[in-house]
């Protein structure tokens, strides 16, 4: 265990756990805020200032903050530093009676697989999951169960790096079927997230029919879920769920169908003021927009083009592929009904955005804007 000074030499015990805590949870907050670099200095701290402290208190909130800092050594890929902080709180607390040290322990288990997961270390990370089910499988309540269904996401994520997508479904099934009829709050996005996930692998595997009632099956089981305040990752997992079953049907030919879809989603998402749910209602209105271009239901194409080209411009978004994307597919739209001088302003406008950008996604862009300049110039006889 680290050792460092106190907050005070003579101050009472209690009330440095208590600012321990105020500054633990200032590092939490930074670290959702994708702060990290400012976490690690926080949860840096909290250890210093309470390492050398051996009452419960002290070392539960030292531990919480080593388990913490190693998540945001992870998400700053610096991946042998977290796995080194995860581990030495596994050693150093060993097998604790006390619930809420299982669960810091629980925590850097989940923690050493998330990490192996996120370094393309998949082997490493699904022994590290199985290992941290073995050890908490068999736990109940609320907060160990969900800890043990996250390690068995990432689990099926290292699966599906290794190519081992039967057996990456089977464990997205057992977390569904264990928790299905859930109604609390942190387990609900663990199951929703499991049930979108094994749509995607199925339409990963070209089984399509098979996804598309996957994305049902995820789209009630969250809609059948209200809590209050709204969850908005479950409102974006919902609307995710019924955008990639559009996207399959639309793949496959089916664009009326597909339009269904992107229409529950839209309706599923709403007009929320959250940032990220507005990106998601962007990129929805585009996919609707080319299943009503496919259907050559061209005026209302281009007002779901001209509606996720404002969401964007209104959150100020900087030049990206994805306003490039819109603004190709009303081109595109614009030369079928005719009006090439505006399609071809468009294209002007996406080659200047995508100037120098070598990104593959990008040059398909820009071999799109040359199709659109060839369709609009007459061919010389």
């Amino acid at each position: 265990m680290r050792l460092g000074r106190r907050f005070g030499e003579n101050r009472d015990g209690g009330i440095r756990a208590e600012e321990a805590s105020a500054l633990f949870n200032k590092g939490h907050e930074l670290s959702r805020l994708g702060r990290d670099e400012e976490a690690l200095a926080v949860f840096d701290e909290v250890i210093e200032r309470l390492g050398d402290d051996r009452g419960t208190t002290a070392i539960y909130l030292v531990s919480r903050a080593r388990v913490s800092r190693g998540a945001s050594l992870t998400m700053l890929d610096r991946h042998d530093e977290a796995l080194a902080e995860f581990q030495g709180v596994v050693r150093d607390i060993g097998d604790p009676r006390s619930p809420r040290m299982r669960e810091v322990v629980a925590g850097a288990c989940s923690g050493t697989a998330g990490s192996l997961l996120r370094a393309g270390r998949y082997g490493d990370a699904v022994l590290a999951a199985d290992d941290g089910v073995r050890r908490f499988g068999g736990a109940s309540g609320p907060q160990m169960e969900t800890q043990v269904a996250g390690m068995l996401h990432m689990k099926a994520e290292a699966l599906g790096g290794l190519g081992r997508h039967d057996e990456e479904l089977a464990v997205y099934a057992g977390i569904v079927d264990r928790h299905s009829e859930t109604v609390d709050s942190e387990m609900a996005p663990v199951v929703a997230q499991a049930l979108v996930s094994r749509g995607s692998i199925l339409l990963q595997l070209d089984r399509s029919d098979e996804a598309c009632a996957a994305y049902d099956e995820a789209f009630e089981w969250i809609s059948d879920r209200v809590f209050d305040p709204p969850d908005l990752s479950l409102i974006e997992m919902a609307a995710m769920a019924m955008a990639s079953k559009g996207l399959a049907l639309f793949d496959r030919g089916r664009p009326a169908e597909a339009l269904t879809a992107y229409d529950r989603a839209l309706a599923r998402i709403g007009d929320p003021p959250d940032p990220a749910l507005l990106r998601g209602r962007s990129s929805v209105l585009n996919n609707k927009g080319a299943a009503l271009a496919k259907l050559e239901r061209w005026d209302e194409a281009l007002a779901a083009y001209e509606e996720a080209l404002a969401i964007r411009q209104e959150a100020g978004e900087p030049p990206s592929n994805t306003i490039a994307l819109v603004l190709v597919n009303k081109a595109e739209t614009l030369a079928s009904l005719g009006r090439c001088s505006e399609a071809v302003a468009l294209c002007d406008e996406v080659e200047g955005r995508l100037a120098g950008v070598g990104h593959p996604a990008a040059r398909a862009l820009l071999r799109e804007t040359a199709r659109i300049r060839r369709t609009c110039t007459p061919s010389r006889p």
